[in-house]
């Protein structure tokens, strides 16, 4: 099945994928045509948060992951396809591979610096990580865990993955 580009509307790609342009929500969510998903493999700083800068101040991460995502999508169809995966707990939102003129979404954001590669659902983004934190973009100005690690997940990984710290 081929699917032709027609502005404003609603698409259904050969994959069963929804196509569309997207809202940003925040760093790692979107909505398009009512539907609302989180990025696969990926978390970012929440709207609101901020993270420390290499001189001991703060600076909206939050925000930054949010127009940072903006960035990527803007005036471009994005093709999201829904995962079987349950969101978490606390956001009931649908999961999907997303990708905007044909480039992973969360791969852009991880590569960006401004979201972690969310190592609860996959590894698919670890070496994309590991290159922001060496060029110590984004959120790697400084060295950080994601909201949802004590640790635990990065030394697990670490060993087969690159070095302790940058």
């Amino acid at each position: 099945m081929k699917t032709a580009i027609v502005a404003g509307a609603v698409l259904l790609t050969a994959t069963g994928a929804l196509a569309d342009h997207a809202t940003v929500i925040d760093g790692d969510t979107i909505r398009i045509h009512g539907e609302t998903y989180d990025l696969y493999g990926i978390d970012a700083p929440e709207q609101g948060r901020t993270c420390k800068t290499p001189k001991g101040g703060t600076w909206p991460c939050g925000e930054a992951a949010t127009l940072t995502l903006q960035s990527i999508v803007a005036g471009l169809e994005v093709a999201c396809e829904e995962l079987d995966i349950e969101a978490d707990a606390r956001a009931p939102e649908k999961v999907a591979k997303c990708k905007a003129a044909g480039q992973d979404i969360s791969q852009d954001m991880v590569r960006s610096g401004f979201a972690w590669a969310d190592l609860r659902y996959s590894d698919a983004y670890v070496k994309d990580e590991w290159i922001a934190r060496l060029r110590r973009k984004g959120i790697w100005r400084v060295p950080t865990l994601p909201p949802w690690d004590d640790g635990s997940y990065r030394r697990e990984h670490q060993a087969s993955s690159g070095p302790d710290d940058p």
